[in-house]
């Protein structure tokens, strides 16, 4: 056992096969390099990487070799004082994210580092930051800019990269989960009406082609404005009037497929036509080509064409919205979340109590017909519906 200069110990490298750098080493057993590791402060590790994706002994050699270096490099790393604003930078440069996510993570960092700086905790490194710490940065970014929502926002961001830093071994914990919310008035999101839905239609369509039909594309797409984005020709299959989509939360990343409304299907035969095989179906101008745009672009089109000329205030996300309290309303809650893509119908409940509520304004109950008839008279006797 090897006892390292932060006071952790780790067993050495053991080696399978022990006489892997013999001629006699044998390529039908498993080769593997492992360590464990036990850290005074945490849970042990053990560290194994197998190497029999080389095909030769020697290349497995060499490999063997490497790994050695760079797990010794690891250990050094151990045993170095590591400042948290340096591995909070090292895990946000190596996160597997979208742009937009990315984006979103480096502006909480960036007022989370502003916070340290103020409480002169800059210097705080890595291994001695606590739940405390967490806390105490967080609550500092507070401001009449930085509500509850951005506290929030930033837990939830730099927890992801300090969990990041205990996938990589920086460290053996995460001290952000342990912070607790700070409690949020959830305001209901501005849908559109119907009629206002009319009336952005008939505008785009004799204004703006090409944002027109992207617009009612998305409408009756359930997609995200960015998984919309990065479809290509390649990705519709109209006979099956399906699409494919590829959806990226956090880092897990997979594919899904979208239904192709017959309302639309001729819009969506139009782009295609003028698309090559390989083409973004909307790049730039929102015509088909080589180039993906930002998701920022439909919004800067959607506040020039829409809000700033019809005065609507409502955001082109609420399209998804409407669209879903529809589905919802003419079929049901889990059909309008599959069509949306959400892994939890929840999601969609919240958009489809709107819905609710207009289908309760038509409601007639067994007291309508008794109270006109009596008119205003205070002597009515309610209609209690038999058993």
């Amino acid at each position: 056992m090897h006892i390292l200069s932060n006071g952790d110990r780790w067993s050495g490298f053991q080696i399978t096969p022990a006489n892997w750098e013999s001629k006699k080493a044998s390529l039908q057993t498993t080769w593997k390099i492992r360590y464990r590791y036990y850290p005074v402060h945490g849970t042990p590790i053990q560290v194994v990487r197998k190497l029999n994706k080389y095909p030769t002994v020697e290349e497995r050699r060499e490999a063997i070799r490497a790994m050695m270096k760079v797990l010794r490099d690891e250990m050094d790393r151990r045993c170095a004082p590591v400042l948290l604003f340096d591995a909070l930078d090292h895990a946000l440069s190596r996160l597997q994210c979208t742009p937009n996510s990315r984006k979103d993570i480096g502006t909480s960092l960036r007022a989370f580092k502003r916070s340290a700086i103020k409480l002169h905790l800059n210097k705080l490194l890595l291994k001695d930051f606590t739940r405390k710490h967490a806390r105490v940065i967080l609550e500092g970014c507070l401001s009449p800019t930085f509500t509850a929502i951005s506290y929030n926002r930033a837990r939830k961001n730099v927890s992801i990269l300090l969990s990041a830093l205990v996938a990589e071994e920086w460290t053996d914990h995460n001290p952000m989960k342990l912070v607790p919310k700070m409690k949020v008035l959830r305001k209901m999101r501005e849908t559109l009406t119907l009629l206002e839905f009319v009336q952005i239609d008939t505008h785009l369509q004799k204004h703006n082609i090409h944002f027109w039909k992207f617009f009612r594309i998305f409408f009756h797409s359930g997609a995200r404005i960015t998984e919309l984005l990065k479809v290509k020709k390649q990705d519709v299959f109209l006979d099956e009037q399906v699409f494919r989509v590829q959806v990226l939360k956090g880092s897990l990343s997979q594919q899904q497929y979208r239904v192709i409304m017959t309302d639309v299907i001729h819009i969506w035969k139009s782009v295609l036509d003028a698309a090559e095989f390989d083409d973004y179906l909307f790049s730039k101008h929102l015509q088909p080509g080589k180039e993906m745009i930002n998701m920022e672009q439909i919004n800067r089109r959607w506040k020039r064409h829409v809000k700033d000329k019809l005065n609507i205030t409502a955001d082109f996300y609420s399209l998804k919205h409407l669209h879903t309290q529809l589905v919802a309303r003419q079929l049901d809650v889990k059909t309008a979340s599959l069509h949306d893509g959400h892994t939890n119908i929840g999601t969609t409940k919240r958009f489809y109590l709107g819905a609710q509520l207009e289908q309760l304004k038509e409601l007639r109950t067994p007291f309508h017909t008794n109270l006109i008839g009596a008119g205003t008279s205070s002597e009515v006797t309610p209609v209690v519906p038999k058993s």
